[in-house]
């Protein structure tokens, strides 16, 4: 049986998922942390360098990989150099999940190598240099959605999606 293939993301209404290597709602959506934390505990997240970098350390409680080809080391690491690699190192039993940025997600998108997708959708504008693609509609549907609005914790209105790869059977 063919393993999922996850990606987990969260970006803005404009798409933006970044700034300067930041994001932007950092510290005022913690409740989309938690669901990152709870979604990807055990399990495998691939990510680039840049991204690496922008969190500083190995992810705790995961399987951390980093996609790149550069010369890289780094204790709790393993290093691919492409999405194929990637995914061949994810250790059985876990579900590998596309942690970003926004070029390992664009390929990811565009090679058809994830069956589904957990956004977060932030229903706000933010200034940003880093974007999230537009998902197909014909090559994807989404199949569950929960609408927030802001709260005392969580500074703007959001929604949890699930989409799910289109099947042409």
């Amino acid at each position: 049986m063919k393993r999922v293939r996850a990606m987990i993301v969260a970006y803005a209404t404009n798409r933006v998922i970044g700034d300067h290597g930041a994001i932007p709602w950092m510290g005022r959506m913690p409740v989309d942390m938690r669901r990152v934390r709870e979604l990807t505990a055990n399990q495998a997240i691939i990510m680039g360098l840049n991204t690496f970098y922008s969190i500083g350390r190995p992810l705790s409680g995961r399987q951390n990989i980093v996609l790149t080809s550069k010369n890289f080391v780094s204790d709790g690491v393993k290093v691919a150099n492409s999405l194929d690699e990637a995914f061949a190192l994810v250790e059985p039993d876990r579900v590998p999940f596309i942690f970003g940025g926004a070029s390992v997600y664009r390929r990811a998108l565009e090679q058809d190598l994830v069956d589904v997708i957990y956004a977060t959708e932030i229903h706000a504008e933010f200034p940003g240099d880093t974007f999230f693609p537009e998902i197909p509609a014909d090559k994807w549907q989404e199949v569950e959605r929960e609408d927030f609005p802001a709260d005392k914790e969580n500074t703007y209105a959001y929604s949890f999606v699930k989409y799910e790869r289109r099947r042409n059977d």
